[in-house]
């Protein structure tokens, strides 16, 4: 189930999104109707992430209130295992950029990592990247700031 998970949660929007989807479908089991476990599934939930869960779910026969309560709890307990790299931005980097970054991630780190997406107009050209307490400044911001501009085109800055 964890590669799965990690296959559908890429971001740090992604991983709330699914934490406050359990929240709902976890009181949704001792409910009937329009809040009920089967209906916020259907209605509330990511479509990729709900089909991880009924998975889950139709593996164990008859899966009542009690097997639906610890496979959210188990899922609940591999989401707490997330681990976060800040990669910081000057756009607004489409979804298939993100996509990418995921990938390459995985590849290299492993499953459990997720991205926090920032958007800064100060950096220029490149990223600035923290994970566990370490931070690279991958942008071009320091170069351009040192380069020294008026020997090149003189006093017309």
């Amino acid at each position: 189930m964890s590669s799965e998970l990690w296959d559908v949660i890429k971001t740090k929007n992604d991983l709330e999104a699914a934490k406050e989807q359990l929240e709902l479908l976890e009181n949704g089991l001792y409910r009937r109707g329009a809040g009920g476990f089967e209906r916020v599934l259907e209605t509330r939930v990511r479509e990729e992430f709900a089909e991880i869960i009924k998975r889950n779910i139709k593996k164990v026969n008859n899966a009542g209130i009690n097997e639906r309560n610890i496979i959210i709890h188990e899922i609940k307990k591999e989401l707490t295992k997330a681990k976060m790299i800040s990669i910081t931005v000057g756009i607004d980097l489409p979804i298939s950029v993100i996509n990418m970054l995921h990938e390459w991630i995985m590849e290299r780190m492993g499953e459990g990592i997720v991205i926090n997406v920032i958007k800064e107009i100060d950096v220029i050209a490149g990223a600035k990247i923290e994970y566990e307490g370490r931070y690279g400044d991958y942008s071009w911001k320091k170069l351009l700031e040192a380069f020294n501009w008026r020997e090149i085109i003189g006093n017309r800055i």
